[in-house]
């Protein structure tokens, strides 16, 4: 039962079900490209850089967020991809940022407008080596502003 309304569950089992079957009929076989492979490689070589940005990336946002933190280890972080909070609405956060030009992974399309308490709560920050710590943190404390005002 989802928000007390049992049609909702069956309506979601029935689309995952659905989903479950054209997964299950794709047959087809795909490869890496040679570029692919070239940029991942290239990449692999500079794994030790990457780890260290995404480590210092993370701490600087768990120097601001991480009372929200899914996630309390360091240990996870080097290979982290997101820096995972929990909101009250990640939802218009999202909205928001995207007023202001940034854009936040929503990693679950809800095309269908089932009420999800992880979709609608799970706030994904992304950590890699493409983002600069002080843009980070200006955007955590977007964020923590945005919670305190709302």
């Amino acid at each position: 039962v989802i928000d007390g309304k049992s049609g909702v569950n069956a309506e979601y089992l029935a689309l995952f079900e659905e989903g479950e079957r054209l997964i299950d009929k794709q047959a087809d076989c795909y490869r890496l490209s040679d570029r692919g492979l070239f940029c991942y490689l290239r990449w692999m070589e500079n794994i030790e850089d990457e780890k260290g940005a995404r480590l210092k990336n993370w701490a600087e946002l768990d120097a601001v967020l991480g009372g929200c933190s899914v996630h309390k280890s360091l240990e996870y972080a080097g290979l982290a991809t997101h820096y995972p909070i929990l909101t009250d609405d990640a939802i218009s956060i999202r909205l928001a940022l995207r007023q202001e030009g940034v854009f936040l992974p929503g990693f679950w399309p809800n095309e269908y407008h089932l009420s999800n308490r992880l979709y609608s709560t799970l706030l994904c920050i992304p950590v890699d080596s493409l983002y600069e710590p002080n843009e980070l943190m200006g955007l955590a404390r977007w964020i923590v502003n945005y919670v305190d005002q709302h």
